[in-house]
């Protein structure tokens, strides 16, 4: 096994703290995730105009793009876990 890196000990070190927080680390990066994704794919489908706009199709946008985004954040959540188990691994 190669030697855990100054990097990778760094990486263990701030993953503990994310990890203790599960559901609140996947809720608050899944928001931050899509919100900004949702209102940019809306804007570009009303091609920017201000005319276009609908709140009714905004929030249909949003109710897609925010589970979207917390699975999304579920899915990579388990990624660094498995990244972090493997480093720990390591450290054994």
């Amino acid at each position: 096994m190669a030697p855990v890196s100054d990097k990778e000990r760094h990486y263990l070190k701030k993953w503990e703290s994310n990890r203790k927080r599960r559901w609140r680390y996947i809720t608050t990066n899944g928001i931050l995730w899509s919100l900004p994704v949702a209102i940019i794919s809306y804007c570009w489908r009303i091609d920017f105009t201000i005319s276009a706009l609908n709140m009714s199709d905004a929030a249909v946008y949003l109710a897609v793009f925010l589970p979207g985004g917390i699975f999304y954040q579920y899915w990579m959540f388990r990624g660094q876990e498995r990244r972090y188990q493997e480093v720990r691994r390591q450290l054994d």
